[in-house]
């Protein structure tokens, strides 16, 4: 068994490297895992199948956003004649109006039967405290794929990580692991690292 000081030293070195972006080859990584490197892969293939799970978009949430594309073209247009000056502005926000109440309600009856495709969306499709949703531009749930610069990027995405991410998660569970068997990690090195990753102090 490798010395676990080395162990955590080399560890050290491989997460500082994958936090600055640069490589780390695959021996090198399984050689300091160890058999944490199996983790490791499960990690990256769970990653996997959450890419290849955003390419079957539920009909339900494809039907969204044709709706929600279908209210953003009545807005736009809507937008364009109001700078024009037209009188059929209004028409056309009655009938984006429409389109968004329709388009909420709906998926807001489909969340209620199946809860699992409030993962698809980007907020709580019913709203929250926080998060006003309601029938108009800016405040229409988003599908997690949109590229709207609205998209508050939830959901299924939140659980997205690219292959350095993934990598980096593991050698800091590993090196937090031997740092508490060497006796280099305390219950507050813990409490500030946990504040650190929700940017808030903990009261003790």
């Amino acid at each position: 068994m490798k010395n676990q000081e080395t162990r955590l030293r080399k560890l050290r070195d491989i997460a500082r490297k994958l936090e600055t972006g640069q490589g780390v080859d695959t021996r090198t990584l399984k050689n300091w895992l160890c058999e944490h490197y199996q983790t490791y892969l499960e990690a990256w293939q769970e990653q996997q199948d959450l890419r290849e799970e955003l390419k079957h978009k539920p009909i339900a949430v494809q039907e969204y956003e044709q709706r929600l594309h279908n209210a953003n073209f009545y807005n736009s247009r809507a937008e364009a004649l109001e700078a024009k000056g037209s009188a059929a502005q209004g028409n056309f926000e009655d009938q984006a109006l429409n389109e968004y109440a329709e388009a909420l309600a709906t998926v807001q009856q489909q969340v209620q039967a199946n809860p699992s495709l409030q993962q698809w969306f980007d907020r709580d499709v019913f709203g929250s405290e926080n998060d006003e949703v309601h029938p108009a531009p800016g405040h229409m749930p988003l599908p997690v794929t949109s590229r709207s610069n609205d998209n508050r990027g939830g959901g299924i995405l939140s659980r997205w990580q690219t292959k350095t991410e993934t990598k980096l998660q593991v050698v800091e569970k590993v090196i937090a692991d031997l740092e508490r068997e060497l006796g280099e990690r305390t219950e507050q090195d813990e409490k500030e690292q946990l504040e650190k990753k929700l940017g808030r102090k903990l009261s003790l």
